[in-house]
């Protein structure tokens, strides 16, 4: 319920214009909560975390679903980053290694996928 709540409330700021139109991100805005912008990349990674097949991607309860998720969680991110929670040496410490765990992932995906290639060609 609280989820809810405060999905609501990002939401309701999601049609406000920004008076800084010239630092929001390349690409097709599809949400706003307060000076912030979503764009129609960052749902796409939200959907293929989210697991949704592609030929789902574009069904709009599931679309609304993700979004309200995602604009939540950038809501939250803002209030956590007022509270200065991001200077907190743990949580430094966190962010520090689930940078690491992204990139080594990524890594690994490029290596499979370079190796598969070349495999498939042969």
């Amino acid at each position: 319920m609280l989820l809810l709540c405060l999905a609501g409330i990002a939401l309701s700021g999601c049609g406000q214009k920004s008076e800084n139109q010239s630092s929001a991100p390349v690409g097709q805005v599809v949400a706003r909560i307060g000076d912030q912008v979503v764009t129609i990349q960052e749902l796409d990674t939200e959907l293929r975390w989210a697991n949704v097949p592609n030929d789902r991607r574009r069904d709009p309860d599931i679309v609304k679903r993700v979004l309200g998720e995602l604009v939540t969680r950038k809501y939250l991110l803002r209030q956590a980053q007022e509270a200065k929670l991001d200077r907190e040496p743990t949580v430094l410490l966190d962010l520090l290694r689930a940078r690491e765990q992204v990139l080594a992932n990524a890594f690994c995906f490029s290596q499979i996928a370079s190796r598969f290639s070349a495999v498939t060609e042969s």
